[in-house]
């Protein structure tokens, strides 16, 4: 299997380096496997949260 990249990056939050195959990429910003599980939870928290907020001030 060949390489796309040998290029070794670091993540933008925890500075973890791997292949940039590996990392995932972010509003324009490297993340390793591990911080951008937990951003995509974070986004789909508030997502989860700004919904409810919305559909419970409509009922009233």
């Amino acid at each position: 299997m060949k390489r796309k990249s040998l290029k070794i990056v670091a993540c933008s939050v925890c500075n973890e380096t791997d292949y940039t195959d590996y990392m995932n990429t972010i509003d324009g910003k490297l993340y390793c496997q591990g911080c951008a599980e937990k951003l995509e939870n974070d986004i789909m928290d508030e997502l989860f949260i700004q919904v409810n907020y919305d559909l419970n001030n409509k009922r009233r």
